[in-house]
């Protein structure tokens, strides 16, 4: 099976599995398709998880990317949009793909912290983008307790990552 991420020449069985490969991780502290406040915490409190010390204890290199700004809406939607904030969210994700790209373009793997599940947009389109270059194809199991993929024709709750 070929992966974006090459396995490293020399990998021995038995020893940690990131091999001193590279690990670039992106938070996206985005919440405008969550209905929760405090959503866009979420990349802070895996720092404060120690979310890289953790993957570092398993042989990866760990690149701290920092947080992407998002940009903040200027104003609330209207209540009669059926659903809020796309294009504050088309813009982040369009921005994370461009960054996830970019880390797989460099040989590493993307490790993507948010934020709400609307990052995923963001996160797929990366990753499609490289395959596509180079002439692969992606698979995604997402395991969720919804599918986190409304459109403004299909959202009850006028939220684009829940239903």
């Amino acid at each position: 099976m070929a992966t974006l991420i090459e396995q490293p020449e020399g990998a021995v069985v038995g020893h940690p599995p990131g091999g001193g490969r590279r690990v670039s991780v992106i938070g996206v502290p985005l919440g405008f398709g969550a209905g929760l406040a405090g959503v866009d915490l979420g990349p802070a409190a895996m720092r404060v998880a120690r979310l890289t010390q953790r993957i570092a204890q398993l042989g990866y290199e760990v690149r701290d990317l920092g947080d992407m700004r998002v940009e903040q809406p200027r104003q609330p939607t209207p209540p009669n949009v059926k659903a809020r904030y796309v294009e504050e969210i088309a813009a982040a994700c369009e921005t994370l793909a461009s960054q996830v790209e970019q880390v797989l373009r460099a040989g590493e793997l993307p490790v993507v912290l948010g934020g709400d599940h609307s990052i995923a947009a963001g996160s797929v389109a990366g990753v499609a983008a490289v395959a596509r270059e180079r002439g692969r194809q992606i698979g995604i199991i997402w395991f969720d307790a919804h599918a986190d993929m409304n459109t403004p024709e299909t959202t009850p709750s006028r939220l684009t990552s829940a239903g």
